[in-house]
């Protein structure tokens, strides 16, 4: 599934980055995937592209897997749209 819209509307896409809306330990992620779990969750893969820990940024480029409704919530922020 390339495309989710969540109950309050917002709409996920895979290739759209997202940010920790935190001041530490600063995570920017890119969608990857968007899969039905084998209890029939939404679930989104991402990628960790770049993790500020600091004044050390780093690239890990390692995979995080989470709810829709999580990404959409006031602990990230969307950066970069696709339309």
């Amino acid at each position: 599934m390339n495309e989710y819209t969540t109950s309050s509307g917002e709409r996920i896409v895979v290739g759209q980055v997202y940010r920790d809306a935190r001041d530490v330990h600063v995570r920017t992620l890119r969608v990857d995937e968007i899969t039905t779990d084998r209890y029939d969750h939404i679930r989104v893969t991402c990628t960790v592209i770049r993790q500020e820990v600091g004044s050390e940024v780093k690239e890990p480029m390692r995979p995080t897997t989470m709810a829709p409704s999580r990404l959409v919530s006031r602990a990230f922020q969307l950066l970069e749209d696709i339309k």
